[in-house]
């Protein structure tokens, strides 16, 4: 029990009125007469609240399972627990609202975490008010939430080894959620390289699957039934470099490695992309694939070989059972090794790596001179280099002097690189971000 925000200006009345009492004033006599009142009744009415029992309607123990990226929304309904002005709720749970009626109290509560792993929530704190706030009595309310809480590298993760075919995961990504952080990814992805040339190659008849837009009318008038437009992918070579530097500080700037290398080199499997180049950072290794399906395969057996999904192995296991990640491997080699070849050449001359349709996945404050020196080779050749970059890469710093220096570092090295005409761009985390 505690004061609340009407006890102050009735206490401060009655002690006011109190030597005014010997005057016989009636008006004076009434006023605190009732300002007492209302302090007795609010007290007995405190400790009616502190004994009367506050539960939460219809509550079920649930245990949800949801990326990291995503905000989560539920509503909470009391009952008998009075006028509820205060609520205390874990970090990652914020109350945005209270509505009263009907004797209940319903609380939107929005989730969101910080970082992946398990959340637990047994009870929900509440203060309720006594008349007119004079009181707050503290009421705990048994609630059981539990949140297994994933890194959005494994949606990407899943999605990928979906599309390639691997083991039982096809659809396991849509329980996840997480499709505006692929809204997202296909967002940028098309941004950087656009969706490949397409040649118009003929007319032909009608399939029920075809989008109506496609219709050629005059050709079906022609034919009496009805046709569509057909058109065909440009085979034309756009070379396409993806320059990966894999190091990164904690989960946070890993997830976002992680999921913006698999996100880019499935926007480029899905569209076809041939041969592409890929320049591995810090030991400057450069490998050409065959196909882009080739490089995707490279791309997530590396991100599963340095563990950038930051889950352990048993973590892992319940995302691709009944395949062990051992399994996975395996698989992922041999479907790349094949179409594979090392790139020889002076890996210090930055001018053979750059080209029209190019982007780097880095943190940034790893090594923050060799994106300059890319970004200042592109641009004497013409070109802008596209660099993709976890958003707050400085957050997983565990100390404030720390995380200070790694943000003013990043901010500086942004700028240098905006100046040699790069585009920087940041690998948003929650849905909010990308809205804003």
């Amino acid at each position: 029990m505690k004061p609340g925000r009407g006890l102050l200006p009735i206490a401060i009345s009655v002690l006011l009125l109190l030597p005014l009492l010997s005057r016989g004033d009636l008006f004076v006599d009434l006023l605190f007469f009732l300002l007492v009142s209302i302090l007795i009744s609010s007290f007995l009415h405190a400790i009616y609240l502190k004994k009367a029992e506050c539960v939460i309607l219809e509550d079920t123990e649930k245990v949800r399972e949801v990326l990291v990226t995503e905000e989560l929304r539920e509503i909470l309904t009391l009952s008998g627990c009075g006028h509820v002005s205060e609520i205390l709720l874990p970090s990652w749970a914020k109350a945005q609202r209270v509505e009263e009626s009907d004797g209940k109290v319903n609380i939107h509560i929005v989730y969101s975490f910080p970082s992946s792993g398990k959340y637990t929530m047994g009870s929900l704190k509440v203060l309720v008010s006594s008349i007119i706030d004079v009181l707050r009595i503290g009421k705990e309310v048994s609630v059981k939430r539990s949140f297994k809480v994933r890194p959005e590298s494994s949606f990407w993760l899943l999605r990928a080894l979906s599309f390639l075919g691997i083991g039982a995961t096809r659809g396991k990504e849509a329980t996840m959620g997480g499709e505006g952080g692929f809204m997202w990814g296909a967002f940028f992805s098309s941004l950087i390289f656009g969706r490949k040339g397409e040649e118009f190659f003929g007319v032909r008849p009608m399939l029920p699957e075809d989008n109506p837009k496609m219709i050629d009318w005059k050709s079906s008038l022609r034919s009496l039934q009805l046709s569509v437009k057909e058109y065909k992918s440009s085979p034309q070579d756009l070379g396409t470099t993806i320059i990966a530097d894999y190091r990164c500080s904690g989960s946070r700037t890993c997830d976002s490695i992680a999921s913006s290398l698999i996100s880019l080199g499935l926007f480029l499997a899905e569209s076809g992309y041939p041969s592409p180049l890929l320049l591995e950072l810090p030991e400057r290794r450069t490998l050409k694939f065959s196909d882009s399906k080739k490089l995707l395969s490279y791309l997530l057996e590396k991100v599963i070989e340095r563990n950038l999904v930051y889950l352990d192995e048993a973590e892992l296991y319940e995302l691709t059972a009944p395949m062990t990640l051992e399994e996975i491997r395996k698989i992922l080699s041999d479907l790349y090794k094949e179409g594979m070849q090392k790139v020889y050449g002076n890996p210090y001359q930055w001018e053979i790596f750059v080209s029209p349709s190019q982007v780097m996945v880095t943190s940034i404050l790893h090594d923050p001179l060799t994106p300059i020196d890319i970004a200042s080779e592109s641009s004497s050749k013409g070109y802008a280099l596209n660099i993709i970059a976890p958003s707050k890469p400085w957050i997983d710093a565990r100390e404030l002097e720390v995380a200070y220096v790694a943000k003013r570092s990043y901010e500086l090295t942004v700028e240098k690189l905006r100046s040699l005409g790069a585009r920087v761009i940041e690998w948003r985390w929650k849905k909010s971000e990308i809205q804003n």
